[in-house]
């Protein structure tokens, strides 16, 4: 399976749910070319078997951030941290 970095996120009108993400495979401790796939695409990826990781940029170069999973609460959800509230929370991530 891959491993994946989200780089940016752009969430619905109601900031409440993410409608895609950009996302580059990460091999070797590379980064590779970045590609915009919808909220639905992320929730397959991960259930085939793939990691999607957030990315931060720190002085230029890029970061780990936290796992991305999904969380199932009235929908399924794509979350670093299994929360109470019912929306996505990669808010922390730049919006495009």
């Amino acid at each position: 399976m891959k491993e994946f970095g989200v780089v940016a996120t752009r969430y619905a009108s109601s900031g409440t749910h993410i409608e895609a993400l950009r996302i580059a495979p990460i091999e070797n401790n590379a980064l590779g070319k970045t590609v915009e796939v919808t909220r639905h695409r992320a929730v397959m990826l991960i259930k085939e078997g793939n990691t999607l990781l957030s990315l931060f940029k720190v002085d230029g170069k890029w970061r780990r951030g936290a796992k991305v999973e999904i969380f199932l609460l009235l929908t399924e959800y794509l979350k670093t941290k299994k929360d109470a509230p019912t929306r996505d929370n990669l808010e922390n991530l730049p919006s495009f």
